[in-house]
């Protein structure tokens, strides 16, 4: 991943992986690392996804995040449902930082426009999680008062998935600035 910031350019570099663990379960564990300029220096984080009757699934996992004056450790707790052609998830986050507790969530919605589950999606939620990807880590970013709506799609071109999607981020800051931005995401991910 890069960013690029004013005058300032950032490196990230990141391996994730699914495994399957039977019929009803998969984890989704992930680690990554940076030159700190403007994304985190070590992330680490696993989640294991269990699968109920009438299309219900649990998400339990955690996330390690370390920045360059802070650390987050945040536990994480979701519930998906899967209707006929789309799928529905909220997550919730409560990130503990120096003996501090803040909360955040997240509400997903994808519809799937094919068997080759392409989609469109719409995202929403409050609070910061540690995997927002809109975020600059600076210590007091956890603190800050956010709100987030935002828009995306994927499309399978075997053996590649290309997804693109834009957010818009409202930061409402202690000290009563506010702070608005837009970002836009395009990946291309080579399934194997």
């Amino acid at each position: 991943t890069m960013r690029n910031r004013v005058d300032q350019e950032s490196f990230k570099y990141t391996f994730e992986t699914y495994l399957k663990h039977g019929k009803k379960s998969y984890s989704f564990a992930g680690i990554s690392f940076s030159d700190q300029k403007l994304f985190p220096k070590f992330e680490a984080n696993y989640s294991l996804y269990n699968s109920f009757d009438k299309g219900w699934e649990l998400e339990t996992g955690a996330k390690f995040l370390s920045a360059e004056n802070f650390s987050l450790f945040t536990p994480i707790v979701g519930l998906s449902k899967e209707l006929a052609t789309s799928r529905i998830t909220l997550r919730n986050y409560l990130t503990f930082a120096e003996s501090s507790m803040y909360y955040g969530n997240s509400l997903t919605w994808k519809e799937f426009l094919n068997d080759n589950r392409d989609n469109i999606s719409f995202m929403t939620g409050f609070g910061n999680g540690p995997d927002s990807k809109s975020l600059n880590f600076t210590q007091e970013f956890i603190t800050n008062k956010t709100f987030f709506v935002g828009i995306g799609g994927e499309k399978k071109i075997k053996p590649f998935t290309l997804s693109a999607s834009t957010v818009f981020n409202t930061n409402n800051y202690s000290t009563g600035q506010r702070f608005n931005q837009f970002d836009f995401y395009l990946n291309l991910f080579y399934d194997f």
